[in-house]
């Protein structure tokens, strides 16, 4: 056996045969024998170094810095050992040894992750870098959405596994490359029946076209005018919109009309006549409007009165005759000649002038129950009667405003009065 790293005082060393570091023990070569005592006061735990015949190590200890060891007595796995002077040497982890060697932002590649199931972040350092294998959300099930082959990139060391409100801050998402050509859905889920399968570009779209179009290649939705909120289908408001020319339509629940455009044909001077379907009109000459005013009046200002008549401008009186209570609402009786009229029963509304229109004398009588008040205030007694003077456009108008009573309001000529 031979003692070696360092070497001793061989006065220390009982020998019995052999060498000591190659040589020849007192010069000479014994027979044969071997080492039997070895006196080991002078090796300590830092120096003792023993190898067998073979040299094979039989005995260690702690091997100190500055005997060419570490100074340490386990080294954790997986760490590295960082030289400290004449100390022992430090460990130090991964992370470290790339901040010791100033590459502390490198990308440190880390695994896969599925995220099918929406898991959280995992525990991480700066430069962690994962790659997703199968899509989903990352961070929980209110994290990110992620595809296949998206990256994720920790940038805080020391970052715990977490979901996406407590950790997400500390985690970069690079995308992976996208197919726009042949995008997936729209929305992140694919309807149960059709998609938008092609965004293209429509030639001389105008500045703010949306140019989306159909699986045909059919323009779907064109350039937008206005401003405001997009239509709906079913019952929108519009804002005073500008409708054109519609090429067709029912207009039964609108209000209001269209200023020209309601009867093709539609000449000056005309009239538009009303039917009984709504919105419904036929145009009227005003000979032909004259003609229905005339006829038997309908509703007046929206209710059918007991007895009531629009307004006739003239009646010609060529005899001695009572006066129609029809003509007595506003209308010019017109006298030919030396006639008698006789007044019909006054009731409240009625009015009439009464010209002559020759130079005869006309009279005017009231009801037997009725009686003129003359303008001056003058109060007649009932079934007198009103005489002109035989003078040509002599008149008299007399308007009812109260029961029984005639009052003249106007009189140009020599009326007398009784009779």
């Amino acid at each position: 056996m031979k003692i070696i790293n360092p070497p001793y005082n061989a006065a220390n060393v009982i020998v019995v045969g052999g060498t000591i570091d190659d040589t020849i023990i007192g010069g000479t070569t014994p027979a044969a024998g071997s080492f039997t005592t070895v006196n080991s006061s002078d090796l300590t735990a830092s120096k003792p170094v023993f190898t067998d015949i073979n040299e094979d190590l039989v005995s260690t200890g702690t091997l100190a810095v500055d005997q060419g060891g570490t100074g340490k007595t386990t080294v954790t796995a997986d760490s590295y050992l960082k030289g400290n002077g004449t100390s022992a040497l430090v460990e130090r982890t991964y992370a470290q040894v790339l901040t010791d060697l100033g590459l502390s932002d490198a990308l440190t590649y880390a695994g896969v992750l599925d995220c099918a199931a929406s898991p959280n972040y995992p525990a991480a350092d700066a430069g962690d870098y994962y790659k997703v294998s199968v899509a989903g959300l990352i961070g929980g099930v209110s994290g990110v959405v992620v595809a296949i082959g998206d990256a994720l990139i920790c940038s805080v060391n020391g970052t715990a596994s977490g979901d996406q409100a407590t950790v997400g801050a500390a985690w970069n998402i690079l995308q992976t490359n996208i197919d726009l050509a042949n995008p997936g859905a729209i929305g992140e889920t694919t309807p149960a029946a059709g998609s938008f399968t092609t965004l293209k570009q429509t030639t001389g779209a105008a500045a703010g076209a949306i140019p989306i179009s159909d699986a045909a290649g059919a323009l779907t939705l064109t350039a937008a005018t206005g401003s405001g909120a997009p239509v709906r289908a079913t019952s929108p408001t519009l804002v005073t919109p500008a409708l054109g020319v519609p090429g067709s339509g029912t207009l039964t629940s609108c209000t209001g009309l269209p200023q020209a455009g309601i009867v093709p044909g539609t000449a000056a001077n005309d009239f538009l006549v009303a039917g009984t379907t709504p919105f419904s009109f036929a145009k009227k000459t005003l000979a032909a409007t004259k003609t229905l005013l005339h006829a038997a009046p309908g509703a007046i200002g929206g209710t059918t009165p007991a007895a009531g008549y629009f307004v006739e401008q003239i009646t010609t009186h060529g005899s001695t005759e009572n006066v129609a209570a029809s003509t007595m609402y506003g209308n010019i009786h017109v006298i030919t000649g030396a006639f008698a009229l006789t007044l019909p029963a006054a009731v409240i509304g009625m009015s009439g002038l009464f010209r002559a229109s020759t130079a005869a004398i006309f009279s005017l009588d009231c009801n037997g129950s009725d009686h003129f008040e003359m303008y001056d205030g003058t109060v007649m007694s009932a079934g007198e009667k009103q005489t002109s003077g035989g003078t040509k456009n002599e008149f008299i108008y007399v308007y009812c405003e109260s029961a029984n009573t005639w009052i003249t309001v106007g009189i140009n000529g020599a009326f007398t009065n009784g009779g």
